[in-house]
């Protein structure tokens, strides 16, 4: 039906929409409507996604008016916002479905626009007036081939209309994505990022040209990828014969000679700078240094462990642990020093296992910090004094001093 004179020279704007039952389009110069067209819905076209029925919109639309914009730039109008950025993108990220459409409008200089739907007054009461039968707009079937099974591929489709996530996720593509992703239901809020890219082909839901696996089989399809490509392509176990031939070459022992040549070479560089550290003898006064902190606090060597470089001491608070030599350095005192007994099988403890935990004890002695006890020292009495507990007088007296891990150290002279 035409409505006004058709004048090349004007600015010229497609009105597009489409609903459950049907689509619509408008031609228009000056807001003034110079041809209408409408179709309905086939029963194949109205299970599309929302967003295939309004480019399907576009399609019926530029198809249908040929005659009056081919060759010139034309402005199509839709209440669909995710059409103005899908003509932007990479036509191969794109379903299948709209991949065959977005071709069909390549010859045509349209730009799509976004027109919020209460103003689309034509087309949207088009769309929706129950028009006449016509025939489905034919797309071409296949793009890409994909080989399956038709048993996986039934499984497939039995699985996924099964599956209460992906039926709730198939509503919603078919009704069309709400503008707010507060109204899409918790069960499939995950998919509003690709929204723009799920639609439904023959019972499966698809994101660009991927098929989403229902939760009941994905375990299965991981095990499928995870086998190798030889297994995959010619169903056979050809991975363990490959691997048998290759264990067994000449090739295969070279292989493994040059890994342990490297590694003694390691070893060798490794050894160069490694140093070994005097064995302890029981009752020694040494420091043992806190794993954690890395701060350092006397013990007393009880005994040595089976294992090398291993000791069981004990703290100043009467903690006994086990520590590996290099986490033990000798203060340079004893007390009644003697052998070191023979561990046997009921000494086997861990590293950093604790022994013994008795009560912490405190005390009001002045030579004792966080109730530990002061340390005693074989040597002089001048020298046994500690820094943290001598006199002003004895600290001025000496030259020296020991620290409560029995080392010698000269005072810092702002404490003169």
């Amino acid at each position: 039906m035409s409505l006004s004179y058709y004048d090349p020279k004007k600015a010229t704007i497609l009105e597009v929409d489409s609903s459950m039952t049907g689509i619509g389009a408008a031609l228009i110069q000056d807001g003034k409507p110079i041809l209408f067209a409408s179709k309905s819905m086939t029963d194949t076209e109205s299970r599309y996604a929302n967003i295939e029925r309004e480019l399907l919109a576009v399609v019926f639309a530029l198809e249908r008016f040929h005659t009056y914009i081919y060759g010139k730039p034309v402005l199509v109008q839709s209440d669909h916002k995710p059409l103005e950025n899908i003509q932007y993108k990479n036509l191969s990220k794109a379903p299948p479905r709209l991949q065959r459409m977005l071709l069909r409008i390549q010859p045509y200089n349209c730009t799509i626009q976004y027109k919020a739907g209460k103003e689309m007054i034509f087309a949207d009461y088009l769309s929706r007036i129950s028009p006449s039968k016509a025939d489905e707009i034919e797309l071409d079937k296949i793009v890409h081939q994909v080989s399956i099974s038709e048993e996986k591929y039934k499984s497939l489709q039995e699985n996924t209309a099964k599956d209460p996530e992906l039926n709730c996720l198939k509503s919603q593509i078919i009704q069309g994505w709400p503008e707010n992703t507060k109204d899409v239901p918790n069960i499939i809020k995950k998919y509003w990022s690709m929204r723009d890219f799920l639609s439904i082909e023959d019972g499966l839901i698809v994101k660009n040209t991927a098929i989403i696996i229902p939760k009941s089989i994905q375990s299965l399809i991981l095990d499928r990828l995870h086998e190798s490509h030889q297994e995959l392509l010619f169903n056979k176990k050809v991975q363990n014969q490959i691997l048998h031939i290759i264990r067994h070459t000449h090739k295969s022992e070279h292989i493994q000679n040059q890994l342990l040549a490297r590694q003694n070479t390691q070893k060798t560089y490794f050894d160069q700078h490694r140093k070994e550290l005097p064995p302890l003898i029981a009752n020694k006064q040494v420091s043992v240094q806190d794993t954690t902190t890395g701060l350092w606090s006397p013990a007393t060597i009880i005994k040595s462990c089976g294992e090398p470089r291993s000791y069981v001491i004990q703290t100043s608070d009467g903690t006994t642990l086990r520590r590996n030599r290099r986490h033990l350095k000798d203060s340079g005192r004893s007390q009644h020093a003697v052998p070191v007994t023979q561990p046997t099988d009921d000494d086997d403890h861990g590293d950093d296992d604790t022994l013994d935990n008795p009560a912490d004890s405190t005390s009001d002695d002045p030579g004792k910090i966080h109730g530990r006890p002061p340390v005693l020292s074989t040597g002089p009495p001048k020298e046994s004094v500690t820094w943290a507990n001598a006199s002003p007088t004895t600290r001025s007296n000496s030259s020296t001093a020991r620290t409560r891990s029995g080392r010698a150290v000269k005072p810092p002279k702002r404490f003169e």
